[in-house]
């Protein structure tokens, strides 16, 4: 708009297919429009001809803008619940938990260390020496995922190829594709 707007309640000239919820405000010459939109859903937003200016101008017919929501971010998280990245897993069913939004997959790199390394690892070492660690020997698996897309999801991912795990100590890796800009979790767990 040139000039601010006549109308103290702008929203009453603003309509959105398919609908939604949405907030407008209106500061001078400016109009704002706000809702929950949903990721990759097409949307119409129609400011209609009745809508004016303080000095009685107003649009000669409706104004449509149509617009896709944009994808929601990768997201991978995984939550230790204890302190130092330790987290205890039963042997018989080796999975965690984690959280994700447009993953397809996760790579899940494990190898056994001693107790000696892990109480350094643990305790001493410095974060970029943690997050540098890999042992001699390490195994990885790709779990594939399928989640709906642009929903954050929990979910459980296999630590394994579904043979148990030995009691012990281990160093984990999950790196998940495509990756979010945080994308390798580093984790030490005992069994």
């Amino acid at each position: 708009f040139n000039a601010p707007l006549a109308s103290d309640n702008p929203e009453e000239f603003i309509s959105v297919s398919p609908d939604v919820s949405i907030n407008v405000s209106s500061d001078g010459a400016m109009l704002s429009i706000f809702g929950n939109f949903e990721a990759e859903e097409e949307y119409a937003v129609t400011v209609s001809a009745g809508i004016s200016d303080i000095w009685g101008d107003s649009l000669d017919e409706d104004y449509t803008l149509t617009f896709r929501g944009a994808p929601l971010d990768t997201a991978f998280n995984i939550s230790t619940y204890t302190a130092g990245g330790v987290m205890f897993i039963a042997p018989e069913n080796p999975s965690v938990a984690a959280q994700v939004v447009n993953v397809d997959r996760v790579y899940v790199s494990s190898g056994s260390i001693g107790l000696e390394e892990f109480f350094y690892l643990d305790g001493i070492a410095d974060y970029d020496t943690v997050q540098a660690y890999q042992p001699d020997q390490v195994n990885t698996t790709t779990q594939n995922i399928s989640v709906q897309r642009n929903r954050n999801q929990q979910l459980s991912i296999p630590l394994n190829d579904s043979r148990g795990l030995t009691p012990g100590l281990y160093w984990m890796s999950l790196l998940s594709d495509p990756a979010p800009a945080y994308n390798q979790v580093k984790k030490f767990f005992a069994v």
